[in-house]
């Protein structure tokens, strides 16, 4: 990921995130500063290898930003390629996504698959570890969580039980539930689902809302279009230990100076003072 972090000017003064024909912030409510709409870029000064660089464009605004060489070197070049071609439209772009984006093209998972296990992701093909982003990512499966809250220095949001079967015999429904957890308060740490099997004879719902919501889960956190349990029974995959051991999914870069490894794994846990009901855990956790 390529960021610049604008420090003055008429536009929100934080880090906006360098694509290749535009400035973007925010991952809901997208802010959009098109390539094409700047006219100029002046290095004014360097200071410790951080490049000053002024902004003007052809709305009239301009803004001042703080970036390493290499993004500095990146956004240059996409200057000249497609800058100074303004169309003279209110600054910044204000997009949301559409709820029905497909994130995913299911045709390339079975190549995908070996491809995203056995090497690895690139730093694009992992989602967003911004707290907030990851408490929505499952708001659309029936799992809402409440607010990013401290607790005792560290940090969570996650939903309420949502019942899957609803057991006729007055025992517990299986039930489904997410987390999330940091220690930071503005990113994750661990990213989990859960999946609680309270009576393992009437579970066939149960199965198909599990694997339908990892693979929900799956599409929101990579955002590339590939799906690597598109055709895949993940209870099946637990129960045979496939995923057991964490299986790295690839390296991100948050910000100019701090990356982290993205670790991907599946467990049961049997319950000890229960003859049946046990539980399924999927897991993402980031590594430093």
């Amino acid at each position: 990921m390529k960021f610049i972090n604008i420090i003055k000017g008429d536009f929100e003064q934080t880090k906006w995130m360098l694509e290749e024909d535009k400035l973007i912030l925010g991952s809901y409510n997208v802010q959009e500063i098109p390539i094409r709409e700047i006219i100029s870029i002046e290095k004014k000064e360097v200071i410790k290898k951080d490049y000053y660089v002024v902004f003007k464009l052809g709305s009239g605004q301009n803004f001042t930003a703080m970036m390493k060489e290499k993004n500095y070197n990146h956004l240059y070049k996409a200057f000249l390629s497609k800058g100074n071609n303004p169309t003279n439209i209110n600054l910044p772009i204000k997009n949301k996504p559409k709820a029905n984006k497909v994130w995913f093209c299911t045709g390339l998972a079975i190549l995908a698959i070996f491809l995203f296990i056995s090497r690895g992701a690139s730093e694009s093909d992992l989602g967003s570890i911004a707290r907030l982003d990851a408490c929505d990512y499952l708001a659309k499966n029936n799992l809402p969580t409440g607010d990013w809250k401290e607790h005792y220095g560290e940090y969570s949001c996650n939903s309420e039980y949502y019942d899957v079967d609803v057991s006729n015999n007055n025992s517990l429904s299986n039930n489904i539930a997410y987390y999330v957890q940091g220690t930071s308060p503005t990113i994750w740490d661990t990213l989990k689902i859960v999946g609680n099997v309270n009576t393992p004879k009437d579970r066939d719902e149960f199965n198909h809302q599990f694997n339908k919501t990892i693979k929900s889960f799956i599409d929101s956190f990579s955002g590339k279009p590939v799906n690597i349990f598109a055709k895949k029974d993940v209870i099946m995959m637990i129960d045979q230990g496939k995923i057991e051991s964490p299986i790295k999914l690839g390296k991100v870069e948050y910000d100019e100076n701090n990356s982290a490894s993205i670790f991907l794994s599946g467990k049961k846990i049997l319950w000890k003072n229960s003859s049946e009901g046990f539980e399924y855990q999927f897991i993402i956790e980031r590594r430093k």
